[in-house]
């Protein structure tokens, strides 16, 4: 499993990402606390259920800041069909990479 970062920027505010034991947090994958900035993730487990509570998590301080009042089921549903779709074709996240890096090259001239 690739190493998880302690730091995510998220909509331009900078989120603690914390790992977790299943004795630390015995009924989740995962938390966002977004009045402290604080992901908290198990990481105790397989590496594509950490990715998957690593977005959902994202998805709900997304949520957060951007009041979209999305349900569980949305967030859930959301990061499942991100972490299939990355998983399905691997080369879509260096594509994305590349064009936004690409675009802010652009803006910059």
């Amino acid at each position: 499993m690739a190493k998880l970062h302690s730091r995510i920027r998220i909509l331009g505010k900078d989120y603690e990402v914390s790992t977790k034991t299943r004795k630390e947090l015995p009924n989740e994958y995962g938390l966002c606390d977004c009045e402290t900035q604080v992901i908290h993730v198990r990481t105790d487990v397989c590496s594509e259920s950490v990715a998957d509570t690593v977005l959902h998590e994202c998805l709900h301080a997304i949520d957060f800041t951007c009041y979209l009042e999305l349900s569980e089921r949305q967030v859930h549903a959301t990061a499942a069909g991100l972490v299939a779709l990355f998983s399905d074709n691997p080369w879509l996240l260096d594509f994305i990479k590349s064009s936004v890096k690409r675009h802010r090259h652009e803006a910059s001239k």
